[in-house]
C-alpha cells in the first residue's frame, strides 16, 4: 500500500529504510550480546575479587589470632618469671630481716625491746644492700626494702612486657 501511494520511488525508499532498520537492529543485537558477555566477564571478575578479599581477610584473621596467642603466651611467661623472681627476692629479704631480729635479740637478751644503746649495724651482704646505717628502725627498713624490691620487679616486668614483639 505504501508503494502504491508513493509510487515506485516510495517502494524503494520503504525497502531501503526497512533494510537499514534491519541492519541497525542486527548491529544493536550484536552490541547487546557483546555487552552482555562483557558484563558477565565483569561480574565474574568481581565475584573472583570478592572471593579473594574474603580469603585474604580470613588468612589475616587467622594470622592475627595466632600472633595474639603468641604475644599473650610470651607476656604470661614474662609475668611468671618476674613474679617468681620477685617472690624469691622478697623471701630472701625477709630471711635477712628475721636473721637481724635474731642477732638483735641475742645482743640484747632483755625484754624484747630495742636495745637502749645502739649496737653495731649489720654488714652488707650484697653490694647493692645498705649496711643498716640508714638510721631507720629495723621494721621501717624492712618496709622500705620491700617497696624497693617491689619497684625493681615492676620495672623489670614493664621492660619484659615491652620487649615482647607485637608484630608477627
Amino acid at each position: 500500500m505504501t508503494g502504491a501511494f508513493l509510487g515506485p520511488l516510495g517502494a524503494k525508499i520503504g525497502f531501503g529504510l526497512s533494510a537499514v532498520l534491519l541492519v541497525v537492529i542486527g548491529v544493536l543485537w550484536l552490541l547487546y550480546g557483546a555487552e552482555k558477555r562483557h558484563s558477565q566477564k565483569e561480574e565474574a571478575a568481581y565475584a573472583q575479587f570478592v572471593a579473594d578479599v574474603k580469603a585474604k581477610t580470613e588468612l589475616a584473621r587467622i594470622s592475627d589470632a595466632a600472633n595474639k596467642a603468641r604475644v599473650e603466651r610470651d607476656q604470661i611467661q614474662v609475668t611468671q618469671e618476674i613474679s617468681s623472681d620477685y617472690q624469691n627476692d622478697l623471701a630472701a629479704l625477709r630471711r635477712r630481716y628475721d636473721e637481724r631480729l635474731r642477732l638483735n635479740a641475742k645482743a640484747n637478751p632483755g625484754s624484747g625491746r630495742s636495745p637502749s644503746v645502739p649496737g653495731v649495724p649489720g654488714a652488707a651482704v650484697r653490694p647493692d644492700e645498705t649496711s643498716g646505717e640508714a638510721g631507720l628502725p629495723l621494721a621501717d627498713a624492712l618496709i622500705a626494702s620491700e617497696q624497693a624490691v617491689q619497684l625493681k620487679a615492676l620495672q623489670e616486668w614493664v621492660r619484659g612486657q615491652a620487649s615482647v614483639p607485637r608484630e608477627p
